[in-house]
């Protein structure tokens, strides 16, 4: 038996079918990191689902007793080869680019009729607040925000038979492109609404979801000639990513072929199907673009690239050179062009680093809130190293999402050396003047881009260190408050100052101290600079190797221990800062320490982060005063007593 004739019989039966590989994950599960790329999945498997024939048009296609004028509708809809290469995600019946959905700048549902899987999924995922579209039902969906319009869609704007309609067109016009996500479910206006498209509207759709209806009567040879040329139009303007032919009710038969009553189609612009065909993976069987031991020979006046090249000395040794390179992922190239000078350099940069087995793991998704904090509070760019064995592929990461953002890849750091010594390979291999190194459970907050110029003046040729927050914690033996983790090291030099927290910031000048540092953790024999001090973790190599060297200077607290503190910062809470974090000790500060809210420090809840994150976008571009200690806040100009060793 025919296969169309299957369609008759089981829709004349009612019984339904459903051939598809479609993943309907849970919010939740997305919220987890859950993405899954179509191209990766199982065949099509028949099942039941609500009296319909669901069938993936590219299966359809695939047989040989298909009209011409059926095949063509078909041929219009079917993803193409190349098959579009971005990470899909899929909801309901929906299936869009990742890549789309985190950049885009708003969302149009049209044809809701009381309430909207899609734009609910959109809001409450990627908190876009979504213009939703219906004249003949004029209630307004009340389980998630949205702009909710009484109008319906059309290919002309106007008033008709008591309902008002709009076009696409005017709804769009104006939007940055590849930027608005749309979809439409309009009961059989869709092609006229589509046919009203110009080339210049079609380019501002980063995605596109359609449900074609001809439930309304089998189409004519005249309606069917019009389908043909706007969805072959449509198809040109935007790349097929998903599509399914729906089978129900009364067979349409056109020249012996049953047509679909529904066409489910999800499009995505053809900028995001590129976006992640490049993989986010290093090729380390082809040259490091960053290979200081590969250029320290070449003779240079240049104080930074003197410095750098002082820094590889004990670096580049036969089985140590390999740690002194690093790659530039592919996708983000010409953020590094942008970003980088002509002799591979950046005046001011934050620099993380991390590695992870997936994009869904902790420490992925904490250097994800990181990257999205200091695009939205801070106008420096970021610089990353991924130090990942075979790279930790980042869909949700792209140049258009994050344009400051530079994602670099290294090879793990030698075996029996601590993970946390990346921080310092980092450093060393980022090519930044001035740079501020920030964990990945960390985020920032505005006026943290005053530390660079703070850092350029204390961090110099007669001081070349690089300087670090004080610690919450003493680590004294002379403070009992915290004595389980106080340091000891009978060996070690005196202490110059109180215990430091690793998120230092640095200029160029400090280059040959941090490549010092790092030697020693490589040598046979650890030790710190040119004691004989053996500590296994970077705090305690930062915190010895500066009492070493005599270094003075440490920041006030920018690093703020706890988000949550930062809520009691955005309400001018006082009394509950003063009473939770003093942090005094008897030695250094036993006034307390300064707190300047900067940078906040264990963010390892990313939701409770993106809360806090989310109340602090609300204090606008001119938050309360940065720093508070001894119950007041203080604007980052004015100065502390003399009695506050830290630099504010």
């Amino acid at each position: 038996m025919a296969l169309s004739l299957l369609h008759i019989f089981f829709a004349s039966l009612g019984i339904a079918l459903s051939f598809g590989h479609r993943l309907n994950t849970s919010r939740s599960s997305l919220r987890a990191g859950s993405r899954k790329s179509a191209l990766a999945t199982a065949g099509w498997q028949p099942v039941i689902q609500d009296g319909e024939l669901q069938e993936d048009v590219a299966e359809v296609i695939s047989r040989e007793d298909l009209s011409p004028g059926v095949l063509d509708i078909l041929r219009a809809v079917a993803p193409k080869s190349p098959p579009c290469q971005c990470i899909l995600e899929h909801w309901g019946q929906y299936s869009a680019c990742t890549g789309s959905l985190l950049t885009a700048k708003s969302a149009w549902s049209f044809g809701i009729d009381g309430e909207d899987e899609w734009s609910e999924h959109v809001q409450k995922n990627y908190r876009i607040v979504p213009h939703t579209f219906d004249c003949f039902n004029r209630v307004a969906p009340k389980t998630f925000r949205n702009t909710f319009s009484d109008a319906c869609m059309s290919d002309k704007a106007g008033w008709r038979e008591g309902h008002r309609f709009t076009t696409l067109p005017r709804q769009l016009d104006g939007l940055p492109p590849a930027s608005a996500l749309v979809k439409m479910d309009i009961n059989g206006s869709e092609v006229d609404a589509l046919n009203a498209l110009t080339d210049a509207d079609m380019a501002r759709i980063s995605t596109l979801h359609v449900n074609y209806h001809f439930d309304n009567g089998c189409p004519t040879e005249e309606q069917l000639a019009k389908t043909k040329q706007v969805l072959q139009n449509v198809a040109k303007g935007l790349s097929v990513v998903e599509s399914s032919a729906i089978y129900f009710g009364a067979p349409c038969v056109i020249n012996g072929t049953s047509f679909p009553k529904i066409l489910k189609v999800s499009y995505a612009s053809h900028i995001a199907c590129n976006t992640n065909d490049a993989s986010s993976t290093p090729v380390h069987n082809t040259s490091p673009e960053l290979a200081p031991c590969k250029t320290r020979h070449l003779d240079s006046k240049i104080l930074d690239m003197t410095s750098r090249n002082r820094a590889m000395q004990k670096l580049c040794g036969k089985n140590r050179s390999s740690l002194m390179e690093a790659w530039i992922d592919p996708l983000f190239k010409r953020n590094y062009q942008k970003i980088y000078d002509s002799s591979g350099w950046v005046d001011e940069a934050f620099v993380n680093f991390f590695a992870a087995p997936n994009n869904a793991s902790a420490f992925a998704q904490e250097t994800e809130l990181l990257i999205d904090s200091v695009h939205r509070f801070s106008a420096k760019p970021i610089i990353v190293f991924d130090f990942t064995l075979n790279g930790c592929p980042m869909p949700m990461w792209t140049p258009e999402r994050f344009p400051r953002l530079v994602l670099l890849h290294a090879t793990p750091i030698q075996p029996g050396v601590r993970f946390s010594f990346n921080k310092i390979r980092a450093m060393l291999l980022a090519n930044v003047r001035t740079g501020i190194a920030l964990d990945s459970d960390q985020f920032v907050f505005r006026g943290v881009d005053r530390l660079f110029s703070r850092t350029q003046q204390e961090v110099t040729a007669s001081y070349p260190y690089p300087i670090m927050p004080v610690h919450w914690m003493s680590r004294d033996a002379t403070d009992k408050e915290y004595s389980g983790y106080n340091f000891i090291c009978p060996d070690c030099p005196k202490r110059t100052m109180r215990w430091g927290h690793a998120h230092p910031t640095w200029t160029f000048h400090a280059l040959p101290f941090l490549g010092d540092m790092l030697a020693g953790q490589l040598d046979p024999a650890i030790h710190v600079l040119k004691t004989k001090v053996r500590v296994f973790e970077d705090e305690d190599a930062l915190n010895v190797g500066l009492w070493a060297v005599g270094a003075t200077k440490q920041w006030c607290k920018f690093d703020v221990p706890f988000p949550v503190l930062f809520l009691d910062y955005a309400k001018n809470a006082s009394a509950s800062l003063e009473s939770c974090c003093k942090y005094e000790d008897p030695k250094w500060f036993p006034n307390g320490i300064p707190l300047m809210f900067y940078t906040a420090h264990a963010a390892k809840n990313v939701t409770e982060a993106r809360m806090v994150m989310d109340v602090l976008s609300a204090l606008g571009p001119t938050p309360p005063p940065p720093i508070f200690y001894d119950g007041a806040f203080y604007k980052s100009d004015v100065k502390l007593p003399n009695t506050i060793s830290c630099l504010t």
